[in-house]
């Protein structure tokens, strides 16, 4: 379930991923952020708090994690989640951030004032 391409458009702050159907989303910087898949960010939403997201977060580097997915730097500092890519297509899908092995249930993300 690789795609076929992956651009960042750091300008609107979004994603797109075209897919090998020909299919294409787009994600929200702010919306992969609060989806993040680390250890830390796993744990703020197991505890019911869900990362914080900073207003104005980008996304600004992509590395593909073999045929996996692919592991994203954001302007916040963070950078230790992987993507997988059937997670990205259910978070485009959903438009909100399902949790890792459950991707029904949106886990609770908060702002930073």
């Amino acid at each position: 379930m690789s795609p076929q391409s992956v651009t960042n458009h750091l300008d609107r702050a979004r994603l797109t991923i075209r897919w090998q159907a020909g299919d294409q989303m787009q994600i929200s910087h702010a919306t992969l952020r609060a989806a993040c898949t680390c250890a830390a960010c796993d744990q703020m939403r197991r505890l019911g708090w869900g990362p914080a997201v900073e207003p104005g977060v980008r996304l600004l580097a992509l590395q593909l994690v073999g045929r996996q997915g692919v592991l994203m730097v954001f302007n916040d500092g963070h950078g230790q989640g992987v993507y997988p890519w059937p997670y990205l297509r259910a978070l485009a899908s959903a438009g909100q951030a399902p949790r890792r092995g459950d991707l029904r249930s949106p886990p609770r993300a908060r702002s930073v004032p």
